[in-house]
């Protein structure tokens, strides 16, 4: 009878353990729910030879978080993902940007004038980037 208690106590906590495990996964692989920030894609312009798109996006973090907007690069064909493509450029408030490439691997960025910027990256990998 103990033995059958200890086997029983055995599945409980390997299906417990299971379970953890599963909900761990899911923690780590889903963005939403490890980031609460929503981004909404505003617009895209994709390079010249049709590899790579600047996606241009809004996040909104709550009542309490400023709207900003901001750019990554994603190959064209893939997903756009905060965690795979994470922004060269964010920008305090809701702006609109404008994109020119000038080459497949150099694009410009117009952004207004006095806009406070907490990040501008003057390239991403192989691309250059030259803000206006």
């Amino acid at each position: 009878m103990r033995d059958l208690n200890i086997s029983k106590i055995r599945h409980i906590l390997f299906f417990i353990i299971f379970i953890l495990a599963v909900l761990g996964y899911m923690a780590l692989t889903d963005e939403s729910i490890l980031d609460p920030c929503d981004a909404t894609v505003l617009s895209s312009s994709t390079a010249p030879d049709g590899r790579t798109s600047v996606i241009v996006f809004e996040r909104e973090c709550g009542a309490t978080t400023p709207f900003n907007t901001q750019a990554s690069l994603v190959p064209v064909g893939k997903a756009f993902s905060l965690q795979k493509n994470p922004p060269f450029l964010i920008l305090s408030g809701k702006h609109t940007l404008g994109i020119t490439w000038a080459t497949p691997s150099a694009v410009e960025i117009g952004i207004p004038n006095e806009v406070k910027s907490f990040k501008k990256d003057q390239s991403v990998g192989d691309f250059t980037i030259v803000y206006k």
